[in-house]
């Protein structure tokens, strides 16, 4: 028994630590100043921790208090907006564009899971249909993130000055006002030739016809 409680205490301590991981970034407060430093953070969270160096305490940051949030990547900046759901300013959240459209913005709001989780990532390629033409097929990778390797990915969209979640008896609406700019994506989606559990493939759908489109 003594040996299971100090296991887990192990464990604990583990995972405090690595939450506990600063890394560069920034941050705009409610008047639009942005302010460097380090920074660690939970996506489900209401708040993060902030240094303005490595060896300055931390200090405690409140989601009310900020406008965005913007971690520092190798390759690409990982950028978080504060948003309200359900236009309820006690409601927000840390939300990540997933689509832009004409017409609005799409978003994943994270909810924390005690079982883990997993981010999935596109990598569309182009096969030659001999004709001159060519047809995307979407080969589609699971991997662990980082940040949301222990959140869910909660798909939201916006209207007004809000967002809204976008659930199976929704989606087809949704979507189809979202990505009108594209009518044989609409026609399909009306047609319920996707699935809701197949979002990811939708967006990806979406993001190559609107880049290569009439080329």
């Amino acid at each position: 028994m003594r040996k299971t409680i100090l296991l887990f205490l192990c464990c604990c301590t583990l995972s405090a630590k690595a939450q506990k991981v600063f890394n560069s970034g920034y941050f705009y407060d409610n008047d639009g100043k942005k302010v460097r430093g380090l920074i660690t953070f939970v996506p489900s969270d209401d708040k993060f921790y902030y240094k303005t160096v490595k060896t300055a305490d931390a200090e405690k940051i409140k989601i009310e208090d900020i406008k965005a949030l913007v971690l520092i990547r190798l390759n690409e900046n990982d950028s978080l907006t504060v948003l309200t759901q359900d236009g309820k300013d006690n409601k927000k959240y840390f939300g990540k564009v997933i689509a832009v459209t004409p017409t609005t913005h799409l978003y994943y709001k994270f909810k924390s899971t005690s079982s883990g989780g997993m981010v999935i990532s596109q990598s569309p390629s182009y096969n030659s249909m001999g004709n001159g033409g060519s047809h995307i097929t979407n080969n589609y990778s699971w991997q662990m993130s980082p940040y949301y390797s222990s959140s869910k990915a909660i798909p939201m969209y916006q209207d007004g000055n809000t967002t809204y979640e976008l659930t199976k008896g929704n989606y087809i609406e949704v979507l189809s006002k979202a990505f009108a700019d594209v009518p044989d994506l609409v026609k399909q989606l009306q047609n319920e030739e996707f699935k809701f559990k197949e979002l990811d493939k939708i967006l990806a759908e979406y993001r190559w016809r609107t880049k290569y489109q009439g080329n």
